[in-house]
């Protein structure tokens, strides 16, 4: 039996949110400028985001036209130096911008070498995707770069076997069934949005965690067929695009994006079709010839 248990929090991360005062009376203006300087961005890929833009410059702060964000900006970080209390000036040496529309995110990732980084989250709609934090740190690493090698041999296979025990359950729980990964074999969903300038779609889920979408442009009456896969949790279906999530559908709600689902024993493909009659009857009906 152990005795003179202690629990401790050893290396704890310290994670700090607050509001911009005053920020809705330049809110519009920064959504502005940011858009002016898309427009003339072609935006770089294969860093952290996927299918949305991410500006080429990791610098835009020093932008002569940011000036009057950056005056309005600095006495923030400067605030949240002080929270954090890391007892000297903090400095901004980098800052870039992100915009993502529907199926775009950014992929987990660091910041090596940095002492403090945030995020201002400018503008999002309901249906946005979640802000989420992840322990990157690796327990292996650690074991590995804190192991006193000076210890004996029989210590060595010891530690080792610990390595090797610590792999097999991390395989095991990767490969382990999900308690809410259910199969949705058959079950089919239409999705309609009002807009003439957002798709509408269907869903179609088959065996072996396959799923066919089907997405109409209702500009130009196009249909689009996407197979795909998915996976379920406890409250979302996941879809994926090879290895990456594509859509996200919550399960209690039935939205994804800026639609919302509905379950349907009719063939998604079907129901698109027929939605095509009904816009073109709409857009026509009041013509007299």
């Amino acid at each position: 039996m152990l005795s003179n248990l202690k629990s401790e929090f050893l290396f704890p991360t310290q994670v700090v949110s607050g509001t911009i005062k005053d920020f809705d009376s330049f809110k519009q203006d920064l959504i502005d400028w940011i858009y002016e300087y898309k427009s003339n961005d072609p935006g770089i890929s294969k860093i952290s985001n996927k299918r949305g833009w991410q500006s080429l410059s990791k610098e835009v702060f020093t932008e002569e036209s940011f000036e009057p964000f950056k005056d309005k900006l600095i006495p923030c970080i400067t605030k949240l130096t002080d929270e954090f209390r890391v007892g000297q000036r903090m400095d901004l040496v980098q800052m870039w911008l992100n915009v993502n529309g529907p199926f775009s995110y950014n992929v987990s990732h660091r910041h090596p070498g940095c002492e403090l980084a945030g995020v201002l989250w400018i503008k999002q709609t309901p249906e946005s995707g979640r802000f989420v934090f992840d322990n990157m740190d690796n327990i292996i690493f650690f074991l590995i770069n804190n192991f006193n090698f000076k210890y004996s041999k029989f210590m060595m296979r010891i530690f080792f076997f610990l390595i090797s025990l610590i792999f097999y359950f991390y395989h095991e729980s990767l490969n382990a069934n999900q308690p809410y990964d259910n199969d949705l074999n058959e079950k089919k969903l239409i999705c309609y949005n009002k807009s003439q300038s957002i798709d509408d779609w269907g869903i179609k889920f088959l065996s072996n965690k396959k799923v066919i979408l089907y997405s109409l442009d209702k500009f130009i009456y196009e249909l689009y067929e996407h197979k795909r896969s998915y996976r379920t949790d406890k409250r979302n279906i996941e879809i994926f695009n090879g290895s990456e999530v594509e859509i996200l559908i919550n399960r209690k709600t039935l939205k994804f994006a800026n639609k919302k689902c509905s379950l349907t024993n009719e063939d998604p493909l079907i129901l698109l079709k027929k939605r095509i009659q009904e816009l073109k009857e709409s857009k026509t009906k009041n013509n007299l010839l």
